[in-house]
């Protein structure tokens, strides 16, 4: 009886035993592993490689499979200073059973995920903007312009990349290959030669056009360096654009948009110490812009043209608070029933973003067919509470319309401009007043902030554009629903007999409540 005790325990013991590696006389081994998750098998060299969550199936030589954690395995080390492939080795502990994985230790994020569609937003949107328009109101007139290029700061093709799963990839590195067009030939630039017309971050395809290239056109092509396996067409990580560079700064955002304003730099101490619109606040904008870019003031003071190379959206956080009442002035200190602070500041000779063009230079605001939306700009109308208005209110105006729906809404309006560009004011800079500035806009695509209807609150909306003591050109531009969108004064009143000319060439305008063009005191 003992004897067959013994005989069903041990046959017992072989079944339980059977669950671990070894059985009675038949060993189990491990045969293979592998990692099924939990770990990156791409990481940014100098970085630690995380193990802690890595999952493991181990394979028996019965056929059975076991799932383990880190905590069954261990692990060797791998070098992450160095970019290249490496053997990491893993261990497992009970069975003492080891093998390798490849990490790839790469320079930075760029190459971590593999590219497999590549093209550039900027270039994209350059071409949409270019096509015929279904809608003839929004087309330009000329469509065959170039994309202008600036050389004061990088150009930025805005990369659009997704991995193969189609999430964005947020850097990418890429190949970026220059030729110099010169009539219908064109040269590769490498070494010595390229590194003369452009210097090239390849993290994003960032092109930085050195001096020697202002006037010339090159035709570059961007390619993924790291592209996914499944990419079969090569047009698929890859395009060409042809860029034509000037003497200019490129705008990507309303921030860089401040440059435009230059007024604080030129002005008269005297008018800097005024309490109200001395434009000291873009300093703080053109900092971080000169931050942004690697450039000083100085650098910012001397752009001479503009071009957007993306559609920029204006609100009133993006403008200074000097163009907003901060305090009630005199006049408006006893009227309780009207309230002017944070309503914008109209003066007669100011813009919301200024400039001076000194003499012989010719400013260009160039629009890559990109424009500035103006519409979220607040309207300048008070509300007031009695039904008259003095004329010290000047030169706020009182609307009262009773038979459009805004009956006991007496309003008042007001109206500010948004670009005022003009050649030296003596009177303001201390820079004697010569003829010869000359501004062209072109190119540009501007939505304003109001409308032509019926609503006597459009007659607050700002005005696009003022124009003084310059030659000026508006070419192939579209504007719509501001107050007025072109208004042009007079050239100098000390030079008599010397009109100034201001053309208006292939432009569309639509439905501004006063004006289109309004001339005031020219020739």
């Amino acid at each position: 009886m003992k004897k067959i005790f013994t005989y069903l325990c041990a046959i017992f013991m072989c079944v339980v035993s059977a669950i671990g590696l070894s059985s009675c006389g038949n060993n189990v081994t491990v045969t293979d592993a592998e990692v099924v998750s939990g770990i990156e098998t791409t990481i940014v060299k100098n970085t630690e490689l995380d193990t802690s969550n890595i999952l493991v199936k181990i394979k028996y030589s019965d056929d059975t499979t076991e799932s383990i954690t880190s905590a069954d395995l261990e692990f060797g080390t791998i070098d992450t200073t160095t970019a290249g492939n490496k053997d990491l080795t893993i261990k497992h502990t009970k069975s003492g059973y080891e093998f390798t994985i490849v990490i790839r230790v790469v320079e930075d994020e760029a190459d971590l995920t593999p590219v497999y569609s590549l093209d550039s937003a900027l270039v994209n949107e350059f071409n949409a903007h270019t096509d015929s328009q279904t809608n003839k109101e929004t087309e330009f007139y000329d469509r065959e312009q170039p994309l202008y290029v600036g050389d004061d700061n990088a150009f930025n093709f805005r990369l659009n990349a997704v991995d193969y799963e189609e999430d964005s990839i947020d850097f990418v590195r890429t190949n970026v290959v220059v030729k110099l067009v010169e009539g219908e030939t064109k040269t590769e630039l490498t070494g010595e030669e390229l590194d003369r017309h452009v210097a090239i971050d390849t993290i994003n395809a960032k092109l930085d056009f050195t001096e020697y290239a202002i006037g010339k056109v090159y035709e570059v092509t961007v390619s993924a360096a790291n592209r996914d396996s499944h990419v079969r067409n090569d047009n698929q990580v890859k395009f060409t654009a042809e860029l034509h560079v000037i003497d200019g700064f490129n705008v990507y955002d309303a921030t860089d948009l401040s440059v435009y304003d230059n007024k604080y730099y030129y002005l008269k101490q005297s008018d800097k110490d005024e309490n109200y619109r001395t434009h000291q606040g873009y300093t703080t904008k053109h900092q971080a812009v000169a931050n942004k870019y690697g450039l000083t003031l100085d650098d910012i003071k001397a752009i001479k043209n503009i071009i957007l190379q993306k559609d920029i959206v204006i609100e009133d956080k993006d403008l200074l608070d000097e163009f907003f009442w901060q305090i009630n002035p005199a006049d408006y200190a006893t009227k309780t029933n009207q309230k002017i602070i944070g309503s914008l500041i109209n003066k007669d000779h100011e813009g919301l973003y200024y400039r001076f063009v000194g003499p012989n230079d010719d400013f260009q605001f160039i629009g890559n067919y990109f424009g500035v939306d103006a519409s979220r700009i607040s309207k300048m109308v008070l509300e007031i509470s009695e039904n008259s208005v003095s004329d010290a209110d000047q030169p706020y105006v009182c609307v009262e319309d009773t038979s459009k729906g805004f009956a006991n809404q007496n309003i008042k309006v007001s109206c500010s401009t948004l670009f005022y560009t003009t050649g030296m004011d003596a009177s303001r800079t201390g820079v004697a007043e010569e003829e010869g500035a000359k501004i062209t806009w072109k190119n540009l695509n501007f939505f304003g902030n109001g409308n032509l209807n019926s609503d006597p609150r459009n007659s607050g909306a700002v005005l696009l554009s003022k124009f003084a003591k310059a030659e000026m050109e508006a070419y192939n531009n579209i504007s719509r629903s501001f107050l007025i969108s072109y208004l042009v004064r007079e050239y100098n009143d000390g030079y008599q007999g010397n009109e100034a000319t201001f053309w208006f060439d292939h432009c569309k305008v639509y439905e501004c409540y006063q004006s289109h063009i309004y001339i005031a005191g020219t020739n």
